[in-house]
This record gives structure tokens, C-alpha cells and sequence, in this order.
């Protein structure tokens, strides 16, 4: 990832393929399964920060991913904070038929989806805070009640959540990616199988190499939404080149690629 970012695209492919030919890695078959507790560590599963929350372990194993992005509602629904939350825009930019949709998105007012799309049969109120919530923090009440967490003011919201940081279909990206972006206008039919077991997995049909500029729009899309409320949005923007026109109307500018350096170290170097 870290020559991806770079533009170093055949050392990056050589990686990536190392770890596609000879890891013991593979696409889990239900998508919706990798953010359940049950998906913890799976077979997609490259590196993973692991969580856990239970009565009396004080503040040991746990992680703020899951109570900052929980649903932010009252009594039973008091999931979290109500951080990124899906985008309208996201929301749109599914295909018809993909069941990345129904295991990303939970939507104010309506049914979780069930358990084949990582609900729980509940129906989430209408919250006015926000039309959407990201699913792949959810988690019911209940659990918080049968780990003996449900008592006011105590901060368990989703605090088990693993982050899944690396995962395999990443790495099928990347190659694909990787392999498109070489010089020459070769047909590699290795892209369009990488890209293709992404998208089989969520029920769509192939695609097909036409060129490389079109292949990249595709490879963009996929990322998108594959990789929907995991954090690698902002920053695939940000490397295509794209940030300022995408992000543009919210406010992007160009410096705002850099992480601000903190004012304290300006002053301690500058004296």
C-alpha cells in the first residue's frame, strides 16, 4: 500500500501478487459476515485491531471505532455517537443487485435488513439526526445487556468492534490497480479477474478490459464501494489526484492533503 501511494506500481504489483499466489488469504463469501463478531479473523482478514468489552475489564481491550460511529439515538438506540455517517452521494453510487449496499447502510426509520445482510430484525426509529448509519459498526442493545454493560453514562457503546484495517479484497484492488497503471496498453487479463472476484462476491456480473482509462474508473468505483465507511476513502482521493473535485464543495483545498503540523512543534523547531 505504502508504493501504491508512492506510484511505484511493478514493485507494489509483485507484493501484491506474492500475497494473492502463496497467502493463506481468501474472499469471504457473504460480505456481510466480515463485520459481524462472528467475521472476526476470518480468512479476508490481514491484519485486524482486535476489541473487547465485558463487565469489569475497565478500559483495557477496547476501541472508540464502533461508539463513534454507532447509531445515535436514545434508549435502546443509544448505539453511539453518530460519527460518518453515509453520504447521500454513497448511498446513489450503488449498482442495482449489489449486497455491499445492504450490509453498509442502515437507514433511519426502516427494518436493519436481517440477519442475511448483518441485521437483527430490528426497525430503527425515525432519528432526525442523520437519514443513514453506517452498518458495519452495528450492533443491538442486547449485546450490551448479556456482557452486563447496559447501565447509563458508561461508555460501551460498540467499544468491541474490531477494525479491520487490511483486508484481502484490498489487496485485489491494489494488484488490479497496480497492473493497470504499468506502461504499455497490454490487455492483462489479470485485472479483469481481480476486479471481477470483487465484484462477483457482491452479486454482480463481470466487467471487461476495454482500456486502461476506462479500467481505472472501474477500479475507483469498485474502492468506493467495497471499502465504503473504512476509512480509505478520504485518502484514495486525495493520491488519484480527485480530492479537490470531489471534496471540493465541502470545503477541500489542495494543502488540506497534509496533516496540519501542530503548533507547539512549530515553535519548538523555529526558535
Amino acid at each position: 500500500k505504502s508504493l501504491i501511494y508512492q506510484g511505484q506500481y511493478a514493485p507494489a504489483l509483485t507484493l501484491c501478487k506474492n500475497v494473492i499466489d502463496f497467502g493463506p488469504y481468501q474472499l469471504t463469501t457473504d460480505y456481510w459476515k466480515i463485520f459481524k463478531k462472528d467475521g472476526e479473523l476470518n480468512e479476508e482478514s490481514i491484519f485486524e485491531i482486535q476489541a473487547s468489552k465485558t463487565a469489569g475489564d475497565g478500559n483495557v481491550y477496547w476501541s472508540r471505532l464502533g461508539q463513534c460511529q454507532g447509531v445515535r439515538g436514545s434508549g435502546t438506540w443509544d448505539l453511539g455517537w453518530g460519527w460518518n455517517t453515509p453520504s447521500p452521494s454513497l448511498v446513489a453510487s450503488y449498482e442495482s443487485g449489489d449486497v455491499r449496499k445492504d450490509a453498509t447502510i442502515l437507514y433511519s426509520g426502516q427494518s436493519d435488513g436481517g440477519p442475511n445482510t448483518g441485521g437483527y430484525g430490528l426497525t430503527l426509529p425515525p432519528l432526525s439526526n442523520a437519514l443513514y448509519w453506517n452498518k458495519k459498526v452495528y450492533s443491538p442493545y442486547s449485546e450490551y445487556l448479556a456482557a452486563g454493560l447496559g447501565t447509563p453514562n458508561n461508555e460501551a457503546q460498540n467499544t468491541w468492534v474490531n477494525h479491520r484495517v487490511l483486508r484481502f479484497a484490498d489487496v485485489l484492488l491494489m494488484a488490479a490497480e497496480a497492473a493497470n497503471e504499468l506502461p504499455g496498453n497490454t490487455y492483462n487479463s489479470d485485472i479483469e479477474n481481480w476486479v471481477n472476484m470483487i465484484r462477483n462476491r457482491a452479486g454482480l456480473p463481470d466487467v471487461t478490459f476495454v482500456d486502461k482509462p476506462t479500467m481505472k474508473d472501474i477500479i475507483k468505483h469498485e474502492r468506493r464501494i467495497e471499502f465504503a465507511m473504512e476509512y480509505e476513502r478520504f485518502f484514495d482521493l486525495v493520491r488519484w489526484g480527485d480530492a479537490v473535485s470531489v471534496l471540493g464543495g465541502n470545503g477541500y483545498q489542495h494543502k488540506h492533503r497534509y496533516y496540519p503540523i501542530p503548533n507547539s512543534l512549530i515553535i519548538k523547531f523555529t526558535k
